[in-house]
């Protein structure tokens, strides 16, 4: 059962919907790994306490953590993971 995290700094222009991203990363989970989509778990996360770089406030980051239960390959992570 995988949960993907999108996590990025309240200064990223974030004004979507970001279903159609995990619908893509489920597609792309289903196709390398065999995973059901059913079992994926997405969501996304605003920060608005983060201190990137330098600290200006064009500073940014956008970050996905995927996660899987134990048991999968290594091959299949590191091929999810490119």
């Amino acid at each position: 059962m995988p949960h993907l995290t999108l996590e990025y700094s309240s200064n990223v222009d974030c004004q979507q919907d970001f279903s159609f991203l995990f619908r893509q990363l489920h597609d792309i989970l289903t196709d390398i790994a065999g995973i059901d989509p059913g079992n994926c778990k997405s969501r996304s996360r605003e920060a608005d306490t983060y201190f990137v770089a330098s600290g200006r406030d064009t500073d940014a980051f956008v970050h996905l953590d995927i996660r899987f239960l134990k048991g999968r390959p290594p091959e299949i992570r590191q091929s999810v993971g490119k």
